[in-house]
């Protein structure tokens, strides 16, 4: 059960994150310093929370499982999948990490690069997904993938699919 006892049917466990853009004339060669317009954060820089707010705007019960730091990218994160409907009863907040960033340079022909920062579920225990698998155990569908540590995901559909049968 989600927050307020409310039934989860799907859970998702991957990563948030926060996309930073910007727009250059061109991408910057090594070592230079170059001038950057158009300069903004995007909410949805995180593919757990991109498949949670889009299931949470389906209108699909949705619990998300993720690790994020106490910071302005990890609010964003939690008010942006709130206000969509997804329960964030399991979004970890740890004081050791930072809510994963990336920086996304676009130039003049709408070339991109992309830097992208660590994902904090990096530090999410097999402990944390478990109970958070466990309190959402009525759920059939898990979704995972690979926007964190491949074994923190393989760990998180193992777990729902052998101890609690949900379809992963």
């Amino acid at each position: 059960m989600g927050k307020n006892g409310k039934k989860i049917d799907v859970i998702v466990l991957n990563s948030h994150g926060v996309g930073q853009i910007c727009h250059v004339k061109r991408l910057p060669r090594r070592g230079e310093t170059m001038e950057a317009t158009h300069w903004r954060v995007e909410e949805d820089g995180g593919k757990g929370a991109t498949v949670s707010v889009a299931l949470g705007r389906l209108g699909v019960s949705t619990g998300y499982i993720g690790k994020v730091g106490y910071d302005p990218w990890g609010d964003m994160g939690d008010q942006w999948m709130s206000e969509s409907g997804v329960d964030t009863t399991f979004m970890y907040r740890d004081h050791s990490v930072s809510t994963g960033t990336g920086l996304i340079m676009v130039d003049e022909d709408g070339l991109n690069t992309i830097v992208d920062g660590d994902s904090a579920c990096a530090a999410l225990t097999w402990d944390e997904t478990h109970a958070a698998i466990e309190a959402m155990k009525e759920a059939k569908v898990f979704i995972t993938g690979f926007g964190m540590p491949f074994k923190k995901a393989l760990d998180g559909a193992k777990i729902a699919k052998e101890e609690f049968g949900m379809l992963t």
